[in-house]
């Protein structure tokens, strides 16, 4: 290997901070321009944590909906099937069946009112 080559300063220029222990930035620096500095820096790393944050729970609520709308799909058709039953054994039921069966026709009928109509939603 060869030798370590030496950098000659020259004259003007030995009092200028570019050697040693304490140069760059922080040495040519003030103590209100290092706060601003950090500062600035901690509100870049901590708007790269948000944006990644944000983007992680947007992927997860976009997974959770297509499952949500997956199941919606399987309800829906359970429902469709449950109403086809009821509609098939609704149509064959008769007085005559219902004698059949056991039930009787009632002596006596009551009959309920219904007074104020009772909603959540308030008209404007």
């Amino acid at each position: 290997m060869g030798r370590k080559k030496t950098i000659r300063i020259p004259e003007g220029q030995e009092h200028l901070p570019f050697r040693g222990k304490g140069t760059g930035v922080w040495a040519l620096s003030t103590r209100t321009e290092r706060r601003i500095l950090i500062g600035l820096s901690a509100l870049c790393v901590s708007v790269m944590l948000l944006y990644m944050y944000f983007l992680i729970a947007s992927v997860a609520h976009v997974a959770a909906r297509g499952e949500l709308a997956g199941e919606a799909r399987i309800l829906d058709s359970r429902v469709a099937s449950l109403e086809a039953t009821y509609l098939s054994r609704s149509t064959g039921i008769s007085e005559s069946y219902a004698r059949s069966v056991g039930f009787v026709p009632a002596r006596s009928t009551s009959f309920v009112e219904k007074g104020a109509v009772v909603t959540l939603h308030t008209a404007p």
